[in-house]
């Protein structure tokens, strides 16, 4: 791709190696702007067969038509705890907002495209040759789109089924097949976080009556018994 246009693309560089080479390519006049943050792998990132990586999304902002080809081989890392160079995948073009939105894993901007994310990032997890007109470009998003699956999400905060968010006008008709699968993924998230506190309660009782019962001469147990906040468990009867 020969373009002047911004693009973005994955890098799966160091990061001292990344910020080098775009350093150096703005002194060259290549690029104008690039900003980047750094993933942790999330669980849907790749394949179930395929090795689940920590990587760095990068957004660049040409200076000059640029050969995405020729720019992707100045990224070749060589290290001695890889087979294969380090570098970056292919390059696409990319519109800032849409960029900047999912880097941040935006709840609202995932919501919108029926997506969840373990792990969230802000301004600050961003690295940047000019943060100033990085604020400009962050400044400037038009988010209004945004507006209606806020007041959506406020209703599901406050227990509204689906149902309720329809009648009450929440849902777009045309996307509602999209809110219904944001709808689906909160529920789940919603369940999940219960039944974890449920297991983690039903633990603690678990413990706790383990503990009175060891220390009362009820049960003899030789295991290692304590309890969070205490410094160990009793063991036999007192």
């Amino acid at each position: 791709m020969n373009t002047s246009k911004p693009f973005s693309t994955i890098s799966y560089n160091s990061i001292p190696f990344l910020n080098t080479i775009l350093k150096r390519k703005v002194e060259h006049e290549e690029i104008g702007f690039y900003a980047f943050v750094y993933h942790y792998a999330e669980d849907d990132d790749l394949d179930a067969d395929k090795l689940k990586k920590d990587h760095i999304h990068l957004y660049i902002e040409p200076e000059k038509r640029l050969d995405t080809i020729s720019f992707m081989r100045d990224f070749h890392e060589v290290t001695s705890d890889n087979e294969k160079p380090l570098g970056i995948v292919k390059c696409k073009s990319s519109k800032f907002q849409e960029w900047y939105l999912y880097c941040c894993h935006d709840i609202k901007y995932l919501g919108a495209k029926g997506l969840d994310r373990q792990y969230h990032y802000n301004f600050d997890d961003f690295v940047s040759n000019d943060y100033v007109y990085f604020n400009e470009l962050i400044k400037s998003m038009d988010l209004s789109k945004y507006t209606c699956l806020e007041r959506f999400l406020n209703a599901v905060k406050n227990d509204l089924t689906f149902s309720q968010c329809v009648s009450q006008g929440l849902v777009p008709i045309q996307l509602i097949g999209q809110y219904e699968k944001c709808y689906n993924l909160l529920d789940n998230i919603d369940k999940k976080r219960e039944r974890e506190i449920d297991r983690e309660y039903e633990r603690q009782v678990q413990a706790r009556n383990r503990i009175y019962n060891l220390r009362h001469g009820f049960v003899e147990d030789n295991s290692d018994l304590s309890f969070p906040g205490e410094s160990g468990g009793s063991k036999g009867g007192v």
